[in-house]
Formats: C-alpha cells, sequence, structure tokens
C-alpha cells in the first residue's frame, strides 16, 4: 500500500512537473514569436480593418502574469485629413482568460482605458460614427443573427465577455458638420461588465457611472450639489444590434435622498433614435429635497423652509 501511495504521489507531482513545463514553455514561445513590434504592427493592422481609419499606435507590449496585452499612446484618425482624431487613449490594458477559449467563449477578465478621448460628428440630431463604424444596422427577426462581413462561420458561434470594463477620466466631444464643438462631457468614469452572444446580435451591459466628476456647460450651475452627493447612476442595458433598439432593463439614480429607477427602450438607432422612459413611484418630502437645490438659484438673503 505504501508503494502505491508513493507511485501515484510521484506520478501526480511528475504530472504537475510536466505542466508547469509545458505551460511554461508556451508563454515563452509565445513571448519570442509576439515581440513588442510585431505586436504593435498586428494591434495597427487590425484595428485599421476594423474601422477602415488609420491608426498611430507608440508602443505595444505582452504580458504573462496575469497574461494581457497593454497599448500605449493609441490615436485613431478622423475620417478625412483634417477631421480631429475619432479616438485617442492615454493607455489600455486588456487582461484575457484563455481557458474559455477551448469552448468558443472569449473571456476577456478586464479591459482599462486610461483617458479616452471620442469625438463624433452630428448631422442634424443624428451622431454619424466614422468610417466601417458607419454602417447602419438592418431589420432582421428576432431569430436571426447578425451576420458580420468578413467573419467565417466559427466565428460567428463565438460568445464574447468582458468581466469588467473600466473607463478613467474619459471625454466624448460632439462636433457639428463644420467641425466646432458642440458638446464635450468629461469626467466619463465608469465600471460595468459587456456579455455579447455568439454572433453579437445581442449585447448586455450592467454597470456603473459616477457623475460627481462630470464636466458638462449644463451641469455647472449644480456642481457643488454633485460634489457633496456623489451620485451614481446604475445601469442594466440590453442592445440589439440587428434592430437598432437599446432596451433599459433598469436606470437607477443614487443621490440620497433620492432613488430614481427608470426602464425604457431606444429604438430607431442610430437614424431616428427615439426615447421613451418610465419612473417608478416614489414619495420624498420638500424638507429633503431643499438641500439638493444649489444656494445660488434663490435670490440673495433669502431661504426657503
Amino acid at each position: 500500500m505504501a508503494r502505491t501511495g508513493n507511485r501515484a504521489r510521484r506520478f501526480l507531482i511528475g504530472g504537475l512537473v510536466a505542466l508547469v513545463v509545458v505551460v511554461g514553455g508556451g508563454a515563452l514561445a509565445l513571448r519570442v514569436i509576439l515581440t513588442p513590434e510585431r505586436l504593435r504592427t498586428e494591434t495597427i493592422r487590425m484595428t485599421k480593418d476594423a474601422t477602415g481609419l488609420d491608426v498611430e499606435l507608440e508602443s505595444a507590449s505582452l504580458s504573462m502574469t496575469p497574461f494581457g496585452v497593454r497599448l500605449k499612446e493609441l490615436r485613431i484618425a478622423g475620417e478625412k485629413a483634417d477631421d480631429p482624431p475619432f479616438l485617442t487613449l492615454a493607455s489600455a490594458m486588456v487582461r484575457l482568460n484563455l481557458a474559455p477559449l477551448l469552448a468558443r467563449n472569449v473571456v476577456v477578465e478586464q479591459v482599462s482605458l486610461e483617458r479616452p478621448v471620442l469625438s463624433v460628428s452630428k448631422e442634424g440630431q443624428v451622431v454619424m460614427l466614422p468610417g466601417k463604424l458607419r454602417a447602419a444596422p438592418r431589420a432582421a427577426p428576432e431569430s436571426e443573427s447578425l451576420k458580420v462581413r468578413g467573419v467565417g462561420q466559427a466565428a460567428q458561434k463565438f460568445r464574447g465577455e468582458i468581466e469588467l470594463l473600466e473607463v478613467t477620466d474619459g471625454v466624448v466631444r460632439v462636433l457639428t458638420p463644420g467641425g466646432l464643438e458642440d458638446m464635450e462631457l468629461s469626467g466619463i468614469n465608469v465600471r460595468a461588465n459587456l456579455t455579447a452572444s455568439a454572433g453579437a446580435d445581442r449585447v448586455q451591459s450592467r454597470g456603473e457611472l459616477h457623475l460627481a466628476g462630470l464636466s458638462l456647460a449644463a451641469l455647472e450651475a449644480y456642481r457643488e450639489t454633485l460634489d457633496r452627493l456623489a451620485p451614481v447612476v446604475h445601469f442594466d442595458l440590453d442592445y440589439r444590434p440587428t434592430v437598432g433598439s437599446l432596451s433599459i432593463v433598469e436606470l437607477r439614480l443614487a443621490a440620497a435622498p433620492l432613488d430614481l429607477r427608470f426602464t425604457g427602450e431606444l429604438a430607431g438607432l442610430p437614424a431616428e433614435p427615439t426615447l421613451t422612459l418610465s419612473l417608478a413611484p416614489q414619495t420624498v418630502s420638500m424638507e429633503e429635497l431643499l438641500p439638493l437645490v444649489p444656494p445660488s438659484v434663490f435670490p440673495e438673503g433669502r431661504v426657503p423652509t
């Protein structure tokens, strides 16, 4: 019995050593194949193919513990030579979980985006994306999957998930057709997850957006209130690109004493967006609401009770 136990122990230890050697060897081979310059070149090529826009990238590097890719100073140009960049990014870190690939699931453990700046154009009331991103979704039956151009049938079966998406100090700029700034929203800080079904005909997201750090001209009159209450928007969204519809499963604004909950839908995307919202009933006393109003809106020396 002792010999059998020793034999089993040696077999287990030998198996673990072999596994470490195989994994370590594979990691080393991957690092040798994907040199920083090759990784940078491939990232530029794939991004350009996906967007149809010129791409610049200062550097890209591979991390083994945990496995992932780090990008530095990414720039995706606008559609025309004199357009501002569509996207600039100070840095990004993408951490991958390779095991689910065996089951045709792409699982990204974490995507961290630092200081992304997104610039889009507005024609009338419609926001226009540049390059290949402009393609409008077509109407399709509920049961039909979105066919992605240039992607094989095998790829249609892959399911994708981002367990944690972090955006730090993001900026969104909306420009007029002449390139003038129509709106800028900065200080965007988001934590969310994303799940895409096979074929990407359904994308679900749950997370939170912190409002206190947002900078927008329309919000400046309420800056003191925002800083004091630190309101957070919690969201649960279900986007179906084949029909151009975003279902708002729940949109919750939490800023004590307020706890507002909405449901609704944003339909007709992207050409004719139509938003419908329903507010869940809530009762709040006037005494609780008055502290939320900025003192500057009241006449000097007069404070309502």
